[in-house]
């Protein structure tokens, strides 16, 4: 061994030497490395059985490859105490501290002399949307100017923060291997038993001297998605009133319910474990309620008191590192806490909904009879306008039931909508006489409401549904027409002055119909990639999103609906601010 050190030292003073005294080798092998010495720290699996290496720093990621009794891993780094990341067999991951005993000494290894690592993709196909169990190959090619040590490509979950697959593949450096074709990848990449949901595709790349992020990708595997990852299920709930354990059964037909306004649901963390982020979801939307986050000592914190004015179903907190204890209660005893869920710091998932309630003033407002109803027939006006940092506002008129909501929620949160919908609650009727419909909503009720919001909320832009209903449905019929006449009266100083004297008159600068032929334009632009939806086409999102609707699933399609009812034809049915002339864009003269 010593002799071999010695070896590799004078190899290396050789080449120095080559250096110094100018001469110059033309070759097109990978520069040759000299050794120093330094601190290697190796482990040995001292656990009773086979051990999970994961691909992140806890039990939520998912195993990248596994390593056995006796096993001897490179440790690459004790930073975490509970976890440390290791390197074995190529594979690079986290095991838990405690399986390893460690040994840090004196080595020599290769130090490489070549330029910083770059590369470039080329010819890359990529997933965008893919149908539950639809194969799937990823091409391309990467090429670098120095020759690659490896290249990785990983595929995490986003909603429950695991990675669900791994393909790598290892070079020695005298192989000088310059380009890679992903498509050699393809048997482990298994995407057709990826599960549902949101996804991120991640590649990789190193060489002997660096490592690099080389491409970031999300995107969609349709169908019914679970859960985000959460802490939830390690908490402790305790109610004065009512059972606890219904705020956190996945069911949103069950609630924790007040009794009275003394009635409290307290939340207490596990031992050891940070909070960072605190989701309410109501079955009904609450008049108001409180919470109280408490630290170790039972000292207060935080209070905060929410006045419901927008009628939101769906909240979301910040947690200090200091909270220990939440504590909620409500004065209203109708309104059911459906789902209670604490996320992990360093857990929190990125499509976790974080609802904001919308602002005084909207860029555009969208009118949908049904839950579901703004995705089938408007396509892809809300990604393609929320893409652009629009501010957009959804009504849904009749009330679907709350897994409806549910749905809607998760539909707009996907197509990019930052900005809590509302929802009228009108009944859902089946009936199929107009006259009926109409007696049932009232006409002069439901006409207030909307004159109420669009007032309140001022949108330059109103959108409406078909004036026949997309078909002929009998409530799609009764909100475009409600619709058409609140526009005209929200700038009538005469008509419902209560909302007047609160929010004053509103004259929206232009109202779109769907479908309407008169000043008609076909939004060709949903259809054309965009960057701020990750290079996806906003049909693509609309797309995605409606997916979210699973109760609907059967019954309709972006595609049988989007087509049959043009989901990009709209008609410009009322202007205060000129016709459109480029007939290309809802917001054309706002602003100019």
């Amino acid at each position: 061994m010593k002799t071999f050190a010695c070896a590799r030292k004078l190899c290396a003073w050789a080449m120095c030497a080559l250096l110094l005294f100018g001469v110059c080798l033309a070759t097109d092998e990978p520069t040759p490395a000299y050794y120093r010495d330094a601190e290697v720290t190796t482990g040995v699996v001292t656990a009773g059985m086979t051990v999970n290496v994961r691909s992140g720093p806890s039990t939520n990621y998912g195993v990248v490859t596994r390593v056995s009794p006796g096993d001897t891993v490179r440790v690459l780094d004790m930073s975490n105490e509970e976890w440390y990341k290791i390197s074995f067999n190529g594979n690079i991951g986290y095991v838990l501290a405690s399986l390893l005993e460690t040994e840090t000494y004196t080595d020599q290894i290769e130090v490489i002399q070549e330029d910083p690592l770059e590369v470039q993709l080329s010819d890359m196909v990529l997933p965008d949307v893919l149908e539950r169990r639809e194969s799937f190959t990823m091409r391309g090619t990467i090429t670098s100017n120095v020759p690659l040590t490896y290249v990785e490509v990983d595929i995490d979950d986003l909603r429950t923060m695991e990675t669900v697959a791994t393909a790598v593949r290892n070079f020695e450096r005298e192989e000088n291997m310059l380009a890679f074709n992903f498509a050699e990848l393809d048997n482990d990449l298994p995407f057709s038993r990826l599960p549902a949901g949101e996804k991120k595709l991640t590649i990789f790349a190193a060489s002997s001297m660096d490592s690099l992020t080389v491409l970031e990708h999300e995107f969609y595997i349709a169908g019914q998605t679970g859960s985000t990852s959460s802490m939830t299920s390690d908490c402790i709930l305790a109610a004065s009133s009512g059972r606890a354990t219904y705020a956190t059964d996945n069911n949103y037909n069950t609630a924790w319910f007040a009794e009275s306004d003394s009635d409290t649901l307290t939340i207490s963390l596990p031992d050891g474990r940070t909070g960072a982020l605190l989701a309410l979801e109501w079955q009904t939307a609450p008049t108001a309620f409180n919470i109280v986050l408490r630290d170790e000592a039972n000292h207060t914190t935080q209070t905060i008191n929410e006045t419901n004015d927008q009628g939101m179903i769906s909240y979301s907190y910040e947690l200090t590192d200091q909270t220990r204890t939440v504590v909620i209660a409500t004065p209203d005893t109708q309104a059911g806490l459906a789902e209670v869920t604490v996320l992990e710091k360093g857990n929190v998932s990125p499509v976790t909904q974080m609802w904001k309630p919308l602002p005084d003033k909207v860029d555009i407002m969208l009118f949908a009879a049904h839950e579901d109803d703004e995705l089938l027939y408007y396509g892809g006006t809300i990604p393609y306008y929320a893409a652009q940092g629009k501010t957009v506002a959804v009504v849904y008129m009749s009330d679907g039931g709350r897994a409806r909501y549910s749905e809607a929620l998760d539909a707009m949160w996907t197509a990019g909508v930052e900005y809590h919908p509302i929802f009228l609650g009108f009944s859902e009727s089946t009936s199929r006489n107009y006259e009926t419909v109409v007696s049932e909503w009232g006409l002069d009720v439901c006409e207030e409401k909307v004159v109420g919001l669009l007032r309140r909320y001022k949108p330059d832009v109103v959108v409406a549904p078909d004036i026949d209903g997309e078909g002929g449905d009998n409530l799609r019929k009764l909100t475009s027409y409600v619709v058409r006449r609140a526009v005209m009266l929200a700038a009538d100083e005469t008509s419902y002055e209560e909302s007047i004297s609160t929010y004053g008159l509103w004259d929206p600068l232009k109202t779109y119909v769907h479908l309407y032929e008169g000043n008609a334009l076909v939004m060709d632009a949903y259809d054309e990639p965009l960057e701020a939806l990750g290079n996806m086409t906003a049909t693509q999102r609309a797309t995605v999103a409606f997916g979210k609707y699973g109760s609907q699933s059967r019954n309709a399609s972006m595609n049988r609906q989007g087509e049959t009812y043009n989901n990009k034809a709209f008609g410009l049915i009322r202007t205060v601010i000129g016709d459109d002339r480029l007939k290309n864009d809802l917001f054309e003269n706002v602003g100019g």
